[in-house]
Parts: C-alpha cells; sequence; structure tokens
C-alpha cells in the first residue's frame, strides 16, 4: 500500500470555444465570435468519452492529478521490471 495519499486522475484538460443555440447570434457566421474558453476535463467512462466544464483552478489541480497518474504508472512499470529481473535473471 501507499504509504502517502495522493491525488490520481486519468483524461485531458482541453479549452473550447463553441456556438452557442441562437440563430441571430454572431457566433454562427463568425468564428471570432465564438463563445468562451470552456474548459473541459475529459476522460473515457465505460468506454465513452465524457466531459465535465471545470475552472482554472480546478484545471491545474485536475492537470497535476493526471501526471501523479501517469508518474505513479512509470514507477508501476519500473518496479515490475525489476522484480521480473530480480527473480529470473539470477
Amino acid at each position: 500500500m501507499l504509504n502517502k495519499r495522493i491525488k490520481l486522475l486519468t483524461g485531458s484538460v482541453i479549452t473550447r470555444f463553441m456556438k452557442c443555440g441562437k440563430k441571430i447570434c454572431a457566433c454562427q457566421t463568425n468564428e471570432k465570435a465564438l463563445h468562451g474558453p470552456y474548459i473541459y476535463w475529459t476522460r473515457k467512462v465505460n468506454g465513452k468519452t465524457v466531459g465535465r466544464v471545470i475552472s482554472e483552478e480546478k484545471a491545474d489541480l485536475v492537470l497535476k492529478y493526471i501526471e501523479n497518474t501517469r508518474d505513479l504508472e512509470a514507477e508501476i512499470i519500473k518496479v515490475r521490471e525489476e522484480t521480473e529481473k530480480q527473480l529470473f535473471d539470477e
């Protein structure tokens, strides 16, 4: 078990500009008039991509937690390789 509790997340953080549903809005014909930026955290849930709008402050945390997950996964691979080498390459 981990002695230290770390925060872990998977997924990506993306920024989007979007059109609204109003037919008379400038965003419908002018790309520079799109609404946003909206920051999303996206990830796969049951094989489907889902997203959630998040604040800039939360985006920084989410990115850090995603990095934590990647670092932990890399460490797990390293430990597995070391274990295999110690067990079978004696």
